[in-house]
């Protein structure tokens, strides 16, 4: 019996001994393919990203979703704004939200405010 697992930790070995790969092998492999290089951590927080606006997608779908489904069953009434005007609506807030913070600041409403005319002074922002 000891022969036979001895035989196959042995194969296994000459397999590993096949696909060793260094670290430059893996550089070369990723550049040659015009892949970007990134550490561990880069690739860790890009997969947190990825994972969060995915969330938020299945988030926004079901809510889409609910609007449809109010709309189809005669509670049109119900719904605020439609996926159109919720889409242009999310599209000027972006246009305010300079800092890209998720959130309009007084100081990001005195420019649009003042050149529509809609406050004459920063104090009436």
């Amino acid at each position: 019996m000891d022969s036979v697992e001895n035989t196959q930790s042995s194969d296994h070995e000459d397999r590993r001994a096949d696909l060793d790969i260094s670290n430059s092998d893996i550089k070369e492999l990723v550049l040659r393919n015009g892949l970007e290089l990134k550490t561990y951590n880069e690739l860790i927080d890009a997969k947190k990203d990825r994972k969060k606006k995915y969330e938020e997608n299945t988030e926004k779908l079901g809510e889409s979703n609910i609007r449809k489904w109010m709309a189809k069953h005669g509670k049109k009434h119900l719904i605020n704004f439609d996926d159109k005007e919720r889409s242009k609506l999310k599209q000027y807030f972006n246009s305010l939200d300079d800092d890209g913070s998720g959130s309009i600041g007084v100081d990001e409403l005195v420019e649009p405010l003042i050149s529509l005319g809609l406050a004459e002074t920063i104090e009436e922002v």
